[in-house]
């Protein structure tokens, strides 16, 4: 049965174009292609750039979020409670009103108090401004880094760096899930473990199927508009204290309808004419 579910997942209808087989394009010549246990390289790199990444929020993180003006708000603390540090972690961190009548009697405190208790203990356990805007620039960075190596491995006769952008970018993807439960927690947090395992998913069928030229037109398309969009995460955090004179509070909002125009207005004519172009000429696929 396991031989059987091997050889349908490895059919060549499966993976190639029509009309190829797994024997045309077997390393001869001096011609190396595409193989997927190559992308086994990605496990080890993924935890390196989560090593990478902690180094970058500590030290570049910081220092940036100091010169772009990010200053966390003071946080009260809230006085120590073993009963309603138990019921914050085990049960609820944001109790009814019989629930706080209760163990408002149980604390010898007054309901108001044991409001303000969980009240402030609420925003300790939320992240600061800092480690939002460490994490995006991070993100940035990464994103900035990938999108320029890309451009230029897609206009490289050799394509020994697309190959290297390829395990980059899905050892990236890797180390955001890795981190996710220490990561700021955000509203899509389900919808970004979903595009996450897609694009890992995207980016083995393309290497597999020797698509690097398709695949690596469309992570440039994809990350440049990611740019815009940590730009406007950052300096979201920003709000507070470095303003901007032109667009005031509302770059937020600008950066996130630039991410919309240019995410649009780029792909849709970049994908009839390149990508087509690529998919109905299998020569320059690799």
């Amino acid at each position: 049965m396991l031989s059987n579910l091997y050889h349908w997942f490895w059919k060549d209808e499966n993976w190639l174009p029509a009309g190829y087989t797994w024997t045309d394009i077997e390393d001869a010549n001096g011609v190396t292609y595409p193989h997927p246990k190559d992308l086994l390289a990605t496990i080890p790199l993924a935890f390196m750039l989560v090593i990478v990444r902690y180094s970058f929020e500590r030290t570049v993180g910081v220092l940036l979020s100091r010169v772009m003006g990010v200053r966390d708000h003071l946080r009260l603390k809230p006085d120590p409670n073993p009963i309603l540090e138990s019921f914050f972690q085990t049960q609820s961190q944001n109790p009814k009103e019989a629930q706080l009548s209760h163990l408002a009697s149980q604390c010898h405190l007054s309901v108001r108090q044991t409001q303000r208790w969980f009240r402030r203990r609420r925003n300790q356990a939320r992240p600061n401004l800092t480690k939002k805007f460490c994490e995006s620039s991070w993100r940035l960075f990464f994103y900035f880094s990938s999108s320029f190596g890309i451009f230029l491995a897609i206009y490289n006769p050799l394509k020994t760096g697309l190959y290297f952008c390829y395990l980059l970018e899905m050892s990236f993807y890797q180390s955001l899930l890795l981190t996710l439960p220490f990561d700021v927690k955000r509203k899509d947090t389900m919808e970004q473990i979903i595009h996450h395992f897609i694009v890992i998913i995207l980016l083995f069928i393309s290497y597999c199927g020797n698509l690097l030229s398709f695949g690596g037109v469309t992570l440039l398309l994809h990350d440049i508009t990611d740019i815009l969009l940590e730009v406007s995460h950052s300096l979201f955090s920003c709000q507070g204290a470095f303003r901007c004179h032109i667009l005031g509070g509302r770059r937020h909002l600008c950066g996130r309808v630039c991410y919309r125009v240019l995410g649009l207005e780029s792909r849709r004519p970049y994908f009839k004419s390149k990508l087509r172009h690529l998919l109905c000429d299998p020569g320059q696929i690799a």
